[in-house]
């Protein structure tokens, strides 16, 4: 059969897993063990019904076998006894103790004892959590009691008698609560590993989101310092632009009051004074664009880029260097590509 649900035993430790497996069994021990001892009355009433003349015996055995099993049961737990040491003995004695009544009494009584025999061991099995082999040797032990003491009494009706009188039915409940208790066994113990499975599910995902709220204040404080740190740029950037604006400004006024007395200047003070108010334009145009960046936060300044062909822009520029470099004595050249050269640039900058 394919195992479609099959449990890994990866996450599962091994001792915790022993140590929930001991838990679970000793549970259920203590359960069955204080059932079997409180079911010392019915066995009375059992005995007075149908083995009156042999009660009084019957009573003291009974009492006696009670008594041991409370001895095993207080020593182990005194001792700390695993349960299983505990739970073997006092089964092996009570089963031992029905078993024996089975085993000697007449065949006409014998049928209740097999019944109650048979409902003792289906509902040990049916609690208990232990490996099956143990089950398989309590109830062998009790076929072996019972079958010897038939054999001592040498009833007349043979091993037929005993199939008649409720060994047979006792036989048969006894044999198929063995397999109740091997089911039992496979299925406590898978609920064990799922449940232990579960445990440490719910304990890696308390870890994890412990982790992602660590995680979680760390991206925020980081957050926190890239504000400080983008208010801080952006002040020192108003700043920046504010005061080149003033620069640029005074520069404007300086240039204008120049240009008033130009009647006055000289062609070189004239051709420099141009360069300047060039210069101070661009800063001008610069300046409110990097206003404007820092006013949409976009992080890059948008230029007024346009196409244009190149090749009149570099013969002017070449043009205006000729009376320069005539004066220096330095022939100048101009071999420029009949076909255009398209740029994408921003014309303030050529």
């Amino acid at each position: 059969m394919i195992n479609y649900h099959k449990i890994p035993y990866v996450n599962i430790a091994p001792e915790q897993f022993e140590e929930e497996m001991d838990k679970n069994g000793t549970f259920y021990a203590n359960v069955a063990i204080w059932t079997m001892l409180f079911s010392l009355p019915l066995f009375w009433v059992l005995d007075l019904l149908f083995s009156k003349p042999q009660w009084v015996n019957y009573m003291f055995l009974r009492v006696v076998c009670f008594a041991i099993s409370y001895l095993i049961y207080w020593f182990g737990t005194k001792q700390r006894w695993s349960y299983l040491i505990s739970l073997n003995l006092i089964v092996a004695v009570n089963l031992g103790l029905a078993a024996f009544s089975c085993g000697i009494l007449p065949a006409s009584a014998s049928m209740p004892y097999y019944m109650l025999a048979s409902v003792m061991v289906l509902l040990l099995n049916t609690t208990i959590f232990w490996k099956p082999i143990y089950s398989m040797m309590h109830v062998g032990l009790t076929y072996v009691v019972i079958l010897l003491l038939y054999s001592i009494t040498g009833r007349d009706d043979g091993y037929a008698g005993l199939i008649r009188n409720g060994g047979g039915v006792y036989f048969l409940i006894s044999s198929f609560s063995c397999l109740i208790a091997h089911n039992r066994y496979l299925i406590v113990r898978r609920e064990i590993q799922k449940n232990l499975i579960i445990e440490e599910s719910n304990k890696r995902l308390l870890e994890q989101n412990e982790m992602i709220n660590d995680q979680h204040q760390v991206i925020e404080e980081a957050n926190r310092r890239l504000k400080q740190l983008s208010d801080y740029r952006q002040n020192t950037l108003n700043i920046m632009i504010h005061d080149l604006k003033n620069f640029i400004g005074s520069n404007q006024i300086s240039i204008d009051l120049i240009n008033r007395t130009s009647s006055n200047l000289t062609m070189d003070q004239k051709e420099i004074l141009s360069y300047i108010t060039m210069g101070n334009e661009k800063l001008h145009y610069l300046s409110q664009k990097l206003s404007d960046s820092a006013d949409a936060d976009t992080g890059k300044v948008e230029f007024n880029l346009e196409d244009f062909d190149i090749i009149p822009e570099v013969e002017k520029a070449a043009i205006s260097l000729v009376d320069a470099a005539s004066m220096k004595q330095i022939s100048l050249q101009i071999n420029l590509s009949p076909n255009p050269l398209v740029v994408n640039l921003d014309r303030i900058f050529i």
